[in-house]
């Protein structure tokens, strides 16, 4: 027989966590956790967003050709992946070697979805 929930009020954050208990879902309520991810997941938000703003300005440049804006931003993502992602291994969410697999895999897969938009079919101005 399942228990009914009663909803918790909306200026906390809820967090369904499943637990092996009789009902096998718990409900906690608890501000603590979702500060502790956001406080994880911080120096990984600065990294994107740090990439991002270099692509941007990367884009804006006049001087770079088409395929030097390309290969910079592959590189600028692994310049701010690497201490991003870093923050996660630091804090012991992440061990190091999975760290730097996911810049690597990360990496790759950006490269190649240049590459795609680069290969691409191109229309005349």
């Amino acid at each position: 027989m399942h228990k009914k929930i009663r909803p918790y009020p909306v200026e906390f954050i809820q967090i369904i966590c499943y637990d092996e208990a009789e009902d096998g879902l718990q409900r906690s309520n608890s501000k603590g956790e979702v500060m502790e991810i956001l406080f994880e997941l911080q120096g990984f938000l600065i990294g994107l967003i740090g990439w991002a703003a270099s692509v941007l300005m990367i884009q804006n440049s006049e001087r770079l050709t088409v395929n030097d804006k390309r290969a910079m931003a592959v590189c600028m993502w692994v310049f701010w992946m690497m201490p991003g992602i870093g923050t996660l291994a630091l804090q012991g969410v992440l061990t190091m070697s999975t760290a730097a697999l996911y810049v690597g895999i990360t990496t790759l897969a950006l490269g190649a979805l240049v590459l795609l938009g680069a290969v691409g079919p191109r229309t005349r101005p």
